[in-house]
């Protein structure tokens, strides 16, 4: 956790939603470079006195403390995850759409991530599956909802999506399938170091 605290890590693909480590952190016990140890932040969730050292420290590599304490936010998490993978023909399309998503007031989703074309055909081609791997590439959407409110959370996201002229909407109905779409994005990411290995191979 230190480690998370002093390079201020992501979410993952939860960014989108929980932001960075620095949005959760209260309070820390950090050892200076003197050997002083001393605590900055409260445990408090509204702190607003004096200078923000908190935030000055979280995120500064180990230049300025080593942490050795924390205290965090925690949240319950979602009763119900519905997943989507969303294809479309044009880059342009799925760009407008993923602004639509966070702009929307009746949209926000837990995880919102982009693969694209590139990264599908990789994907396809590691795990041996075949999605759909158009130009526009492929936008990853997952809701969350209370127990019993899917269909309301998926009529809010489609009234967004089909804004933008989808090529294709797939609903993962297994864990299986939210897995294999998760698995997507995850190649992807690493789909230009899989593209130079199979340049320099042939």
């Amino acid at each position: 956790m230190g480690g998370a605290i002093s390079e201020n890590s992501g979410g993952g693909m939860r960014c989108a939603r929980f932001g960075v480590v620095k949005d959760w952190v209260l309070k820390v016990e950090a050892v200076l470079s003197d050997g002083t140890v001393t605590r900055f932040g409260e445990e408090t969730y509204k702190n607003r006195a004096g200078f923000n050292i908190l935030g000055l420290l979280i995120g500064s590599e180990g230049t300025l403390c080593v942490f050795t304490r924390a205290w965090l936010k925690i949240m319950p998490l979602p009763e119900r995850l519905r997943r989507f993978a969303i294809f479309f023909s044009t880059i342009d399309d799925a760009a407008e759409c993923i602004m639509d998503i966070r702009r929307s007031g009746g949209v926000n989703p837990f995880i919102l991530e982009y693969a694209d074309r590139h990264g599908i055909e990789v994907a396809n081609s590691v795990r041996k599956t075949d999605f759909p791997a158009p130009d526009g590439g492929m936008l990853i959407v997952d809701m969350d909802c209370l127990q019993g409110s899917e269909q309301r959370a998926r009529q809010k996201l489609m009234e967004v999506v089909v804004r933008h002229r989808p090529q294709l909407v797939m609903e993962a109905q297994t864990r299986e399938e939210e897995e294999a779409i998760l698995e997507v994005r995850r190649i992807a990411f690493t789909a230009p170091g899989q593209a130079l290995l199979g340049f320099h191979r042939r």
